[in-house]
């Protein structure tokens, strides 16, 4: 019976671990810049009547096995003004956070690709 000493394994897991964790937190910081770049977006286009609405904007990250963001707004009204079409605003208007995911959503993409192939170079 042959026998197989494997040496060095230990250490390349180790490595290879450190590597994933640093893809994830790459990943992570990345999709919280686009978050947040939303969120100011979505502020700008929200209807202004007290203020409540555009200040209640919020964007959380999301960490696990599937890194996420969540850019919402707290208000229980939020959804109402957002889908209301018809509504007639001074400033602002309806679909104010869907508008800037949809036109910027390339954007998004290419910065989180952008970043995790910047730390692949620096490895």
């Amino acid at each position: 019976m042959a026998k197989i000493k494997l040496q060095g394994f230990v250490e390349l897991t180790n490595k290879l671990n450190k590597s994933i964790s640093e893809v994830f937190d790459t990943v992570e910081d990345a999709l919280l810049d686009c978050g947040n770049d939303l969120q100011q977006k979505a502020q700008d286009l929200t209807p202004v009547d007290t203020g409540a609405l555009r200040s209640s904007a919020f964007t959380e990250a999301e960490s696990g096995s599937n890194p996420s963001v969540v850019v919402g707004f707290e208000e229980e009204y939020a959804i109402f003004v957002h889908e209301n079409l018809e509504a007639h605003h001074n400033n602002g208007q309806a679909k104010f956070l869907e508008q800037p995911l949809r036109e910027n959503a390339d954007k998004y993409a290419e910065h989180v690709k952008n970043k995790v192939q910047e730390l692949i170079d620096r490895s």
